[in-house]
């Protein structure tokens, strides 16, 4: 098996031209004894990459979808609290479960006529 020396290509035996690049084959190397070494690849690193990429997707997803219920109910918490209306007894096992553990026991615990 032979290849050109100018672009790479393999060639056949009988090839005279390089059939990608036109270069002369009469020029070219066999490749049969002298094999150029492949470079290799650190995959110790790319699988280190790979598990910190899923570390932080893992992580983002638990920071960003639970974002989604702590502000609307912290929120709602807020204004009911600001206009001295009533908090609901769901909202505040919602609060306990989905926002924090305190705030839920210290909502469900305490007197609102206080």
């Amino acid at each position: 098996m032979k290849y050109c020396q100018k672009c790479g290509a393999e060639l056949k035996d009988e090839d005279v031209f390089c059939p990608k690049c036109g270069h002369n084959t009469n020029e070219s190397v066999k490749a049969e004894v002298v094999d150029k070494p492949a470079r290799k690849r650190d995959d110790s690193l790319m699988v280190v990459a790979e598990v910190f990429c899923i570390i932080c997707t893992v992580l983002a997803g638990f920071a960003i979808i639970p974002l989604c219920w702590m502000i609307p109910l912290t929120v709602a918490l807020h204004n009911r609290i600001e206009r001295k209306e009533p908090i609901s007894v769901g909202l505040k096992v919602c609060i306990l479960l989905f926002v924090s553990l305190i705030s839920g026991i210290i909502l469900l615990v305490g007197d609102e006529n206080e």
